[in-house]
């Protein structure tokens, strides 16, 4: 998890390098929330949805699958409902977040930027984390799930011919 985080934190500091060049320095502030704010947050959120939700098979490895293997239908069906409402809404926070970026010092007119910044990097990281683990807890019960990894899996399997790829 730790490494998928790490991977996470630098594709954003690449966006914000990219973003940076291309609008100014106007968002500098969100930036930094992202780069500095993001990785933790994202990691935070992944061990609370982990404890939450009926998935600890996701963190035995190598141990007989416990009888919440059979709640993970209920429990991806949930998990997939939460990511699917935020990837409607947080573009239209980020759009928020991006035309009323906060500002340094933080005073009475930049409190309410302030908080749309701190609310869509909180839901942004819920997104990433939940996201991990649906893709994580998936791929224990079926490596070829989701269907976007099965297709991958399969094909290096057959331009490779190493069976490895489908284990």
């Amino acid at each position: 998890m730790v490494e998928l985080v790490s991977v996470a934190g630098i594709l954003v500091v690449a966006a914000c390098q990219l973003f940076l060049s291309i609008c100014g320095a106007r968002f500098g502030t969100l930036l930094l929330l992202m780069v500095g704010g993001l990785p933790p947050l994202v990691f935070i959120n992944y061990l609370v949805a982990s404890r939450m939700m009926p998935v600890s098979f996701v963190r035995g490895a190598g141990e007989p699958l416990p009888p919440e293997i059979y709640y993970w239908v209920l429990t991806r069906d949930k998990i997939w409902a939460a990511i699917r409402f935020l990837l409607l809404v947080l573009p239209f926070g980020w759009l928020v977040a991006f035309v009323r970026a906060p500002e340094f010092p933080v005073g009475s007119s930049s409190l309410c930027s302030w908080c749309v910044a701190f609310v869509v990097l909180m839901a942004t990281a819920r997104l990433i984390a939940l996201s991990f683990l649906y893709v994580l807890a998936s791929q224990t019960i079926d490596r070829a799930s989701p269907r976007f990894i099965g297709i991958v899996r399969r094909w290096l399997f057959h331009h490779t011919n190493n069976t490895d790829f489908l284990r």
